[in-house]
């Protein structure tokens, strides 16, 4: 694992400020300067190690002495300054975009209660729709209708809105420059202009030629012929079943009694093929298309080919001559400070690195990470700092930052990129994370959902477009994912090689300019966008079920 490093706090001691000292659930004391101390934390010493590295010197010095004791001290942050009323702000959703001063005055709404004989002489019209919960003339809550709003605006659509979702999105949204976003993405929405209709594969594991012809089949009510996936779509055709069985993962598409599209992984048996006149039924938007029969089925190929299961190997007895280099991305928020240097202190080794990046509105925990880059030389932090929330386009944002500024750091030799947050711990050794990568070098390790993919595309949300601003993801409409390539989605931790990530963040493709397309206008796109492209990239990188 290399060898043992300890960290501990480097903050200077602050001194007491009356009106402004938080309750702390750990013991304080305070001496007769009025200066602060948690616990025993004074009559600790620091300690210092020389290592000798390549001609390097890295001073090893204490950022947490008490992190391997059972008790914790803490000493007092300057988290109760007054600067920080911004940062609980923003916790409270309703008054992200209100200053402290506004705050403060919404707190005593002074409400004017008419006389009674205003409320006699008072006459209200039930027909007018403008009609909403107000106080004071406020019309916050006023009933949207459908329609949009010109008044509220300070720019003009180029196009007419009609969707329900982005009319709503656009009244709700509180700054212009969010309400002038999401109109342009509506219109090139409804303009058909956002997203490629098709994209390609570049994938070498190829089947049998797509939309090949197999031929006309026989089928039963009791044991269907293709029985993984079936619908009813009212343009049915070959062409648009096929894209249908691809897009879910299977390798066989048929279309059956005009409107039927059934997907399967199994080719149908010889016994049951029919002549082609029984597959004679026209497809509803293209009569001179067949679209099967009567319990008769046409059968084409997807161009899928059958996916087999890629199990890990075993780790492996690691010799001298092993090594690999793996990155720790740490995507960090909050406050937790003390948790990310047990998270460093668990993984740290001197063959390995960490690169963090701190979200844009936790300054003090970005000060307080950036004093590690003067003492080690395998730690260091983003420059460019997003502010990402759960769910939204930031987070895929963030991560393909941060990966694009990893494989610019020549003196950083790594194999491996792995993402964690500030609440993950190790419950395994870092050697056997070594010996597990080494034994499988050269894979990607990410979880796929796998199974019944259009019901995944559905809870997911992937058939709705998403658009992140204010800091809120906000549901447009529906839309159509391309067709041509399979879909798929799991979980965003992985574990990446650097030859794909070379692949994704250098290379310039039509595969990779569609997807990125796509996932800047989903919701939950750290969690579906590497699968699909580890799936359809042109390199052999193999997918581990991990």
């Amino acid at each position: 694992m290399g060898s043992s490093v300890q960290f501990s706090s480097v903050q200077a001691l602050k001194k007491w400020r009356p009106g402004y000292m938080a309750i702390s659930f750990y013991k304080i004391r305070i001496d007769d300067r009025n200066v602060l101390y948690s616990g025993s934390s004074v009559e600790r010493k620091e300690k210092y190690k020389v290592i000798d590295n390549k001609g390097k010197h890295y001073r090893n010095f204490q950022i947490d002495p008490g992190i391997d004791k059972d008790v914790y001290d803490y000493v007092i942050d300057d988290e109760d300054r007054l600067g920080n009323v911004w940062e609980k702000l923003l916790k409270d959703s309703s008054s992200r975009n209100i200053s402290p001063k506004d705050t403060d005055r919404q707190k005593s709404v002074d409400i004017v209660v008419p006389a009674e004989k205003d409320l006699r002489n008072l006459k209200v019209d039930l027909g007018d729709k403008n009609i909403g919960n107000s106080v004071n003339g406020s019309r916050k809550f006023e009933k949207i209708d459908g329609a949009l709003n010109l008044d509220e605006l300070d720019f003009h659509p180029w196009c007419n809105i009609t969707t329900r979702e982005a009319v709503t999105a656009i009244h709700r949204a509180t700054t212009q420059a969010c309400k002038h976003e999401i109109a342009n993405i509506t219109c090139l929405m409804q303009q058909g202009m956002l997203y490629p209709k098709r994209l390609p594969r570049y994938c070498p594991l190829k089947g049998n030629e797509i939309n090949s012809y197999i031929g006309c089949f026989r089928d039963s009510s009791k044991k269907r012929l293709l029985s993984n996936y079936s619908k009813k779509i009212s343009d049915n055709s070959p062409t648009r079943c096929i894209d249908i069985c691809l897009q879910s993962g299977y390798q066989y598409a048929g279309v059956q009694y005009s409107k039927e599209c059934f997907c399967g992984k199994e080719r149908p048996l010889e016994d049951f093929k029919l002549n082609d006149e029984l597959c004679n039924m026209p497809c509803p938007q293209s009569p001179v298309e067949k679209c099967g029969g009567y319990f008769s089925m046409n059968v084409y190929h997807t161009g899928l080919p059958k996916m087999v299961k890629l199990d890990p190997k075993p780790s492996v007895q690691v010799l001298g001559t092993d090594t690999i280099g793996v990155v720790f991305l740490l995507t960090v928020n909050g406050r937790a400070v003390r948790q990310v240097y047990r998270l460093i202190n668990s993984l740290f080794s001197e063959r390995h690195y960490f690169y963090i990046h701190v979200d844009s509105r936790q300054d003090y925990l970005y000060r307080e990470l950036k004093l590690l880059e003067k003492h080690f030389p395998n730690i260091r932090l983003s420059d460019v700092r997003l502010s990402t929330i759960w769910g939204g386009a930031s987070l895929l944002q963030m991560l393909l930052v941060c990966i694009s500024e990893l494989l610019l750091l020549k003196d950083w030799n790594w194999d491996y990129v792995i993402n964690l947050s500030e609440s993950d711990f190790p419950i395994k050794s870092l050697s056997s994370l070594e010996r597990f990568l080494i034994a499988n070098n050269g894979k990607n390790f990410v979880k796929s959902h796998g199974q019944d993919t259009q019901r995944f595309i559905a809870k997911q949300g992937l058939d709705k477009t998403f658009y992140e601003c204010d800091m809120h993801m906000w549901r447009l409409g529906d839309r159509t994912l391309p067709w041509g390539i399979r879909v798929d989605g799991g979980s965003d931790w992985i574990a990446l090689h650097r030859n794909f990530c070379s692949y994704l963040t250098q290379q310039n493709n039509t595969l990779l300019h569609g997807l990125m397309t796509v996932f800047r206008y989903t919701l939950l796109p750290a969690e579906e966008e590497e699968v699909p492209e580890l799936m359809c990239c042109p390199h052999h990188l193999i997918e581990v079920q991990n």
